[in-house]
């Protein structure tokens, strides 16, 4: 969380102990982890199909 917060643009970021921040902004933080899952999934259907024909 604390890279979507860094990523707020100045807004403030703490509101009842919680991170807030736009949609854009978690949804840009969360790219990576986004591409790892996806390259995960292709692996593991890649490996179901050699496994079991």
């Amino acid at each position: 969380m604390s890279v979507a917060a860094s990523m707020t643009d100045g807004e403030p970021v703490m509101a009842d102990n919680r991170i807030e921040c736009s949609e854009r902004a978690l949804k840009r933080a969360m790219w990576p982890q986004r591409l790892i899952h996806r390259i995960a999934h292709r692996l593991n259907v890649v490996a179901t199909q050699f496994v079991y024909g």
